[in-house]
């Protein structure tokens, strides 16, 4: 799966993924935002700076890192 996928199918089980939001603008966090589910309360953790509490529409998986030669 490498597409945007809609935000309801996005794994809560702290798995880092990529987050990119609808009309609102991610304060201090670079578009797409590298994230990962915190819990109900917490929500969505922006690794970047810590700024969450916007609203996420889609979601993708981060890829895989690169390979050492």
């Amino acid at each position: 799966m490498s597409e945007w996928q809609p935000i309801e199918t996005a794994p809560k089980d702290g798995t880092p993924v990529f987050l990119w939001p609808g009309v609102e603008i991610w304060t201090g966090c670079t578009v797409p935002a590298v994230a990962a589910w915190a819990s109900n309360i917490f929500g969505w953790i922006c690794f970047s700076s810590g700024a969450s509490g916007e609203i996420a529409t889609h979601w993708m998986p981060l890829p895989a890192p690169p390979v050492q030669p």
